[in-house]
């Protein structure tokens, strides 16, 4: 198991980060054994603290994942004390946050990726101990992982993680069977590794899904000639979600011509294109484009007027969000005319 500096943290924030986890769990645990006998020995801690942190340590043992959802409702119950501190270092001791943080039933993705950013500052190599957490042994055989859990740790390291100590770990996943996992890491190996060549081979893939993360992964980015050549031919893929992702990428990064193109693909009598077009305008944060989904929200049907009206509501927040510019300075020059008139 690799060192972890998250025990090296002062008590009262090692003490922090575990509530805000039980706080935010949606795990109930409350029926199982485990939580009873786990209740029963952190209230008990006091009148035999040797007795209480053996038997503690027998119940992990017995049962991981059992005993850290049992631990998080009991934390969350207020249940403090000696047996509730020796709790939260057991949670902290054996990595048992990283276990429910690669547990899709224990967070929503919202909260884990919000738990993981608190944990990463006191913990910096957190992402490289999620993902090592399930992959066991570095097996990529489907039987030997849970693929809900990889594919949850994949997408909490895309929110909080560069991603480019992972490389060597990233490369084997891209020989995991499954494509979904495949795709998840292509849009984290291009914002990590940075290498024209290989985000060449990722659009030659069949698997569109692929083409189309491996070009989000260069959403956050400025692309490199070679790269903004590969764009511009994506931009053109027979694929709704590749060609628009290429475009919004192309948008972010100051080429009018983009937006042209993608105002021209709501026009499409694809369905799917058109939703894709939406999404894409949704995404640039720029209202300029809100016009166009209001109409598209009167005027079109299915995923299309659904994808519209959701990115017209993200752009009218992103409007009211963002604060009014500074009123201009006023020179010397401009106060002595004022004061002339």
């Amino acid at each position: 198991m690799m060192s972890n500096p998250a025990l090296e943290a002062p008590k009262s924030k090692r003490t922090q980060i575990v509530a805000e986890f039980a706080k935010s769990t949606q795990v109930d645990a409350s029926g199982d054994i485990e939580f009873s006998l786990l209740a029963d020995l952190v209230q008990a801690f006091g009148a035999n603290p040797v007795l209480a942190r053996r038997a503690m340590r027998e119940l992990l043992t017995q049962s991981p994942i059992k005993f850290y959802s049992s631990a998080l409702n009991i934390l969350k119950s207020g249940m403090s004390g000696p047996g509730a501190d020796f709790l939260n270092g057991l949670m902290l001791e054996n990595d048992l946050l990283v276990t429910a943080l690669a547990d899709p039933h224990a967070f929503t993705l919202q909260s884990a990726t919000t738990l993981a950013r608190n944990l990463y500052r006191m913990d910096p190599q957190l992402d490289a101990r999620m993902l090592k957490l399930v992959l066991k042994d570095d097996a990529l055989d489907r039987d030997e992982i849970d693929l809900d859990a990889l594919e949850r740790v994949l997408e909490v390291i895309d929110a909080v993680s560069d991603g480019k100590r992972l490389v060597p770990l990233l490369m084997k996943l891209q020989r995991h069977e499954d494509a979904r996992i495949r795709s998840k890491v292509a849009l984290l190996l291009v914002r990590s590794h940075r290498n024209a060549d290989w985000f060449a081979q990722q659009l030659n893939n069949e698997d569109p899904r692929i083409r189309a993360n491996a070009i989000e992964g260069l959403l956050e980015t400025q692309p490199g000639e070679k790269e903004l050549s590969l764009l511009w031919n994506a931009a053109n893929d027979h694929h709704h979600r590749v060609a628009t992702t290429a475009l919004l990428v192309l948008i972010k990064n100051g080429h009018a011509k983009a937006s042209t193109q993608l105002s021209f693909l709501a026009s499409s009598t694809s369905e799917l294109t058109r939703a894709a077009a939406a999404w894409a305008m949704g995404m640039t944060g720029d209202p300029v484009w809100l016009e166009q989904l209001q109409r598209m929200a009167r005027t079109d049907t299915g995923a299309a007027r659904r994808m519209a009206l959701k990115a017209s509501v993200n752009l009218r927040r992103i409007i009211a969000e963002t604060p009014p510019p500074p009123p201009p300075k006023v020179s010397e020059i401009d106060r002595e005319e004022q004061e002339i008139i």
